[in-house]
């Protein structure tokens, strides 16, 4: 694997690449958190030159404002030049999978073939039935610390360690199991580096205005690229708002992955590189 740092637009920005052929984009989701993809990385680097970065504010990448999605999209094309890719194999997962499909919509002569993986569609209204989905996976106690959790965040309690983000994120990790039986598979930490949880809150909110202003569909119903809208069935994120956006882009499928989570390269890791290399072809 070759690590770099390379400026974009003004951001010194954290990428790797590992194997050789075609270029493939892993586009990591948050906002706000680090990469996560290397799994998926080591399971396509034997076909493809898998790419991937840190987007501003995030693990190794500097904070380096504005955080909002025209920025986010700016900076994941300066790479994809920076790379000398004339086009890629896309694919965004869970946040980044918005970004990912933003980014296709403006770039379509860019994306050779696109996976929104673990996406929430370009619609509102879901985050209520997740939140009531993940506090059904946790114990009475872990709602109990997760909210606790939430609230030292909120005061900006100091946590030069990072042992209280390490926490929540681990909180949040298991309730986005499939099966609770599966903990094991998890790695300690979940992520890396903590999470910036003020691009958190920029980023979203950016992206509820684009949700908001109705374009998304537009973009969605005019995009030619070859798409396919990715969710798992134990994600417990709703899958409804992502068959939505699979029905808006005219070369689009759904699908869904039974027995997976969130992270669906925890639970089957060999369903998930089988059908990703089937895909990426």
């Amino acid at each position: 694997m070759t690590e770099s740092f390379v400026d974009v637009n003004g951001c010194r920005t954290w990428t790797a690449t590992v194997g050789s052929g075609p270029p493939v984009v892993l586009v990591h989701g948050g906002p706000g958190i680090c990469d996560y993809t290397g799994p998926v990385a080591a399971m396509l680097s034997d076909r493809y030159s898998v790419r991937r970065y840190e987007q501003r504010g995030c693990g190794r990448t500097a904070a380096v404002p504005p955080y909002d999605m025209a920025t986010l999209v700016a900076d994941l094309e300066s790479l994809r030049a920076g790379w000398h890719d004339e086009r890629v194999r896309l694919i965004g997962h869970s946040f980044g999978a918005s970004l990912a499909f933003l980014y296709a919509s403006e770039h379509p002569e860019r994306v050779e073939r696109l996976v929104l993986w673990c996406g929430t569609g370009i619609a509102d209204g879901w985050q209520a039935r997740h939140r009531d989905a993940v506090a059904a996976r946790l114990t009475a106690a872990e709602r109990a610390r997760m909210d606790e959790l939430r609230e030292l965040r909120l005061a900006d309690t100091p946590d030069p360690e990072g042992s209280l983000d390490r926490e929540a994120m681990r909180l949040l990790a298991l309730s986005d199991l499939a099966d609770r039986a599966n903990e094991r598979l998890l790695p300690d930490p979940v992520f890396e580096y903590p999470a910036n949880w003020p691009v958190n809150r920029d980023v979203n909110r950016d992206w509820q205005r684009l949700v908001a202003s109705g374009e998304l569909e537009t973009r969605a119903r005019g995009l030619g690229t070859w798409t396919l809208v990715w969710a798992a069935g134990g994600d417990p994120r709703p899958a409804d708002p992502a068959r939505q956006l699979a029905s808006f882009i005219p070369n689009a499928r759904f699908e869904s992955l039974p027995d997976a989570g969130h992270i669906p390269w925890f639970e089957r890791p060999d369903a998930v590189r089988a059908r990703l290399v089937e895909l990426l072809a």
